[in-house]
């Protein structure tokens, strides 16, 4: 029934066509086909030079009805509380690997931040600007004076989107970029993606299904893989109590966008090893160091795998999540290469796994 309730989800047939809905990339909640739940922007940038070695930015507005993902403690009952209404909660994290580089922090839109109906020049407060030019380019400043770090990102938008998901309820696109980094003064050449997305209740769902479905979601995966040969990999999972997981692979070329190979239900990923991290709240969570995750079709036959083993600090991501980097070793169509990812991993079925021991 949760599924039905989302209608056809037209995410191949858009992935297919040249990417034109650029007037959809806004941050409101009251733009065009809303009132929407909540809307989220990401920057992926899985290959830096020591000491960064990636470079993350995740963006949420408005407060995500996903439990492992909202962050209730910016909300107006939180202990961090920014705001009297939660529909104007926007929150900004991104980080590196480096020493120092990481930024969690809740803002309230209404007198923090700027956000026209033009969709750019985007503000949260002095910390954290995007300015597109749209079609195809931005310009990403994140200046955090307190915490003593800043990079300035410019870069282009290929024409050419992964869409995750495209239904009247619920859209998350990808768009591979390719540019340059300034972090401390040195300009680095960049590539990796950005996505967007903005979710509603479906109407057809009833309230107490959807609210079930959301407190049941406590597993979602999603990693970003490049490839030395301008090859880039983009592979998740996402399961709750109600429908069958959702599992996506797309091989895709930068910064073209080419999308050379799509797999959904043969993705199977394996966990190698774990540990217990906590994060800035104090919460506990069993997250992988090493993992393998696969796309095996047929018979048996193996088309792609990422043998991942991760070697970065664990940041703050979304809700309960965690950001990372990893060296990886890449097999796609019997061709072995080393490539560089990074990921957001939520995994709290594994610690309730670990918890029944």
């Amino acid at each position: 029934m949760a599924a039905k309730a989302f209608g056809p989800n037209e995410a191949s047939a858009r992935t297919a066509q040249p990417f034109n809905a650029w007037d959809i990339i806004r941050p409101s909640l009251h733009a065009s086909g809303g009132p929407w739940g909540w809307t989220h922007y990401g920057i992926y940038i899985p290959r830096l030079p020591q000491p960064y070695q990636y470079l993350n930015v995740l963006i949420l507005v408005g407060l995500v009805d996903l439990t492992i993902f909202n962050h209730a403690e910016f909300a107006p009952s939180g202990p961090k509380a920014v705001v009297h209404d939660a529909e104007h909660l926007t929150t900004v994290m991104t980080s590196t690997a480096s020493k120092g580089h990481h930024f969690v922090r809740g803002y309230d839109s209404s007198t923090d931040c700027e956000f026209p109906d033009s969709g750019t020049p985007l503000r949260w407060g002095k910390d954290f600007s995007m300015e597109f030019t749209f079609p195809h380019k931005a310009v990403v400043t994140g200046a955090f004076e307190t915490h003593g770090w800043e990079y300035r990102l410019e870069f282009d938008m290929s024409p050419q989107a992964v869409w995750f998901i495209a239904t009247p309820f619920y859209e998350h696109l990808s768009l591979p970029i390719s540019g340059t980094a300034i972090l401390s003064g040195e300009p680095i050449p960049i590539s990796g993606c950005i996505e967007y997305a903005r979710c509603k209740p479906p109407p057809g769902l009833p309230l107490e299904i959807h609210d079930a479905v959301a407190r049941s979601t406590n597993y979602f995966i999603y990693h970003v893989v490049e490839l030395r040969d301008s090859r880039q990999i983009l592979w998740g999972e996402v399961r709750n109590g109600f429908m069958p997981p959702r599992k996506f692979v797309h091989v895709r070329t930068v910064p073209d966008g080419r999308v050379l190979d799509e797999y959904t239900t043969e993705l199977r990923v394996e966990l190698l090893d774990d540990e217990l991290v906590t994060d800035s709240l104090g919460r506990q969570t069993r997250m992988p160091t090493k993992f393998t995750a696969s796309v095996v079709v047929g018979s048996g036959r193996k088309m792609l795998e990422v043998a991942g083993r991760v070697n970065t600090p664990l940041r703050d991501g979304a809700g309960r999540g965690f950001v990372g980097g990893y060296d990886a070793v890449v097999m796609y169509k019997g061709e072995e290469t080393r490539a560089r990812g990074m990921f957001e991993w939520v995994d709290l079925e594994l610690q309730e796994q670990k918890a029944n021991l």
